[in-house]
């Protein structure tokens, strides 16, 4: 879970990995802590955060519903609509192999939908 210039989550670097594919660098999260997957940007309003890009083979990439351009509208069941970035990263954070249920609405439809998933890594390819 990063943002476009700093990060939510603590996140804000990522290096090559032996294969050349760009990765968070999970050095940089809060301790024992893990996210789903995603970078995101403030949202357009100024609140909520939007995908910017999902991690090749991390959660939300795995879970084949998010798109670039959503919009998180929930944590666990909890709306988050004008929390601040970094309770937002309080909630999308966990223990690996945590599950974490996240309320998203299409930006190309307009709905709204919730995906459970598994914290864990991935790649941004």
């Amino acid at each position: 879970l990063a943002t476009d210039e700093s990060s939510v989550s603590g996140i804000s670097a990522e290096y090559l990995d032996r294969r050349g594919m760009r990765t968070a660098d999970a050095r940089q999260f809060p301790k024992g802590k893990i996210g789903i997957g995603a970078y995101f940007h403030p949202g357009y309003d100024g609140q909520g955060l939007v995908v910017k890009a999902l991690l090749e083979d991390g959660p939300a990439h795995r879970c084949g519903r998010i798109s670039v351009g959503d919009t998180v509208v929930s944590v666990n069941g909890g709306d988050v609509y004008g929390k601040r970035q970094a309770e937002l990263a309080e909630v999308l954070l966990g223990p690996q192999g945590s599950k974490v249920h996240v309320g998203f609405r299409s930006h190309m439809t307009g709905e709204v939908y919730t995906v459970e998933l598994v914290r864990g890594h991935g790649r941004l390819g």
